[in-house]
């Protein structure tokens, strides 16, 4: 039963990831520590970081085949930013407990969903089609501190970054919808590389109470295998659909289903901490 769970969240991290651009985790570490009340926070963010590094690996894949080929300047520059941040991100867990993990998901969620409100349609009618032409040094630079600090509060909270960086492509950038999660899930992949090295080989081992035995002889690190072949699964099957679906919806349609998602986790983040 806890494996058909998992893959149906893997199913749902899959359309979410490529179709908005975020990495998934905002789902599945709410998801994970339903599943897993009594498991260490740090194997369910090493095991949801790896999940998202290899789903958005897949997406990559996809938008490239599909024709949507991202930027090598900009993207190498926010991806090493990203990697920087998420391996620094990565040893801090180390000092934080569970509870204070949890309060720094849920207050990312709600900066995320206030971000989207006070925005609007601000930039809505402001969006570049040819952003990737018109970068200056200026521009590559201002990405820098963004992509740092998402790289950072991925390795903390599990996130992949993207929900992150999102806003920042668009009022740094002016990046149309459509090209966002090709950005997104590219430096994703890079940063969440560097962590599911730091946590699956230098991060100190963790007590796990896992309700099934059989998980104990899967763990590496912080990662456990098993669970994130379950996730991967489910997210492999359902990132085609969700990357092509990103690019017929209307912009309207995407930001309100953003929306319903973020109220929707943040809720649910409140409760489990209260």
């Amino acid at each position: 039963m806890i494996f058909t769970i998992l893959i149906l969240t893997g199913l749902l991290v899959g359309f979410v990831s490529s179709f908005f651009g975020i990495g998934g985790g905002i789902i599945t570490i709410p998801a994970l520590y339903n599943i897993f009340p009594s498991t260490a926070p740090q194997t369910i963010i090493g095991s949801s970081l790896t999940m998202i590094f290899f789903n958005s690996v897949i997406n990559t894949i996809t938008f490239v085949r599909g024709g949507r080929i991202p930027n090598f300047k900009l993207i190498s520059i926010i991806a090493l930013a990203m990697l920087v941040g998420s391996v620094a991100g990565g040893h801090l867990i180390n000092l934080l407990s569970g509870t204070s993990i949890k309060i720094i998901f849920a207050l990312l969620v709600a900066f995320s969903l206030f971000k989207k409100i006070i925005r609007g349609k601000r930039h809505a009618d402001n969006l570049n089609e040819s952003f990737a032409d018109d970068l200056n040094a200026i521009a590559l630079i201002k990405m820098i501190p963004p992509a740092f600090i998402a790289g950072l509060i991925s390795g903390i909270t599990g996130l992949g970054g993207g929900i992150i960086i999102i806003p920042f492509f668009i009022s740094f950038l002016k990046m149309p919808y459509r090209w966002i999660p090709v950005y997104s899930n590219v430096a994703m992949a890079v940063s969440c590389f560097a962590a599911v090295i730091t946590y699956s080989f230098f991060s100190p081992p963790v007590e796990n109470n896992f309700p099934l035995k059989i998980l104990d002889n899967f763990q590496m690190g912080q990662v456990n295998l098993l669970i994130v072949l379950a996730l991967s699964i489910g997210a492999a099957i359902a990132s085609q659909f969700g990357a092509s679906l990103s690019n017929r919806i209307s912009k309207k349609s995407a930001e309100y289903l953003f929306l319903g998602l973020l109220v929707f986790i943040l809720v649910k983040t409140i409760i489990d901490i209260v």
